[in-house]
């Protein structure tokens, strides 16, 4: 009678070999992935220390776009970059609450310029008309904003409501009109007055009056006149509040 026994299977000296050498190249490439990682860990960390902790990226330079008549200089004051501070760091929304609180600003972006200048621009407010006050005249802007007080009267409309200031609706409403009036009508008007935000009235060189009523339609309102002073050029008071029936009283 034949027994047959299990046989286990050993490997063999090329078995052992192979796995020797897949083990070996396995840890090849986990050693390659961690210098790999390391590398560039390095490098990010590298990077991220010259644009943020060293002084090679820093902010050595300001530059200032628009200002005319608000000095450059004053600007930068009012800016306080922090020279030498690494430019990635500088706080631009502070920078650009700084320079709001300038009178004659109306707005301001603040940019980075890289490799080394805080760039600012800004737009300044536009004076429109002036009111009497005490003695003085107060230049303002469109937005009622005082820009300036001066002795002499600057050559700008005045403004004639009972109480000018940002939150009062007829003091809008008569700079609006102005704001929008053509430049050749605008440079004629001597003064603007308003009782409510819809009876705005321009009053022009020779006792000239124009009833404009609200800022709405002021484009066309203007066609209107233009077209009104061609037919009866003798008009007193030119009444177009309502553009589409408009009235000429003459002298």
């Amino acid at each position: 009678m034949t027994t047959t026994g299990k046989s286990s299977a050993r490997p063999t000296s090329g078995t052992r070999a192979g796995a020797a050498a897949t083990g070996r190249g396995s840890g090849r490439r986990r050693g390659f992935t961690v210098v790999g990682l390391l590398l560039t860990l390095a490098l990010v960390g590298g990077w991220l220390y010259l644009v943020y902790g060293s002084s090679v990226f820093a902010a050595d330079d300001v530059q200032v776009v628009g200002a005319k008549r608000v000095p450059a200089k004053q600007v930068e004051a009012a800016a306080a970059v922090p020279l030498g501070t690494p430019l990635a760091r500088v706080d631009l929304d502070q920078i650009e609450a700084q320079v709001l609180r300038l009178p004659r600003v109306h707005t301001v972006v603040v940019e980075r310029a890289w490799p080394d200048t805080v760039r600012i621009t800004v737009t300044e407010r536009e004076p429109v008309a002036v009111v009497s006050r005490n003695g003085a005249w107060w230049v303002i802007d469109e937005e009622a904003v005082v820009l300036a007080t001066t002795r002499k009267r600057p050559k700008l409309p005045e403004l004639d409501v009972a109480n000018p200031n940002p939150q009062d609706a007829a003091t809008r409403s008569a700079l609006a009109v102005l704001d929008r009036l053509p430049t050749k009508l605008g440079a004629r008007v001597r003064s603007v007055s308003a009782d409510t935000p819809d009876s705005v009235e321009l009053n022009l060189p020779r006792s000239v009056v124009v009833v404009w009523g609200s800022a709405d339609a002021s484009a066309k309102k203007a066609r209107v006149y233009r077209a009104l002073r061609k037919v009866q050029p003798r008009g007193k008071v030119y009444d177009v509040s309502t553009p589409d029936t408009p009235t000429v009283t003459e002298r």
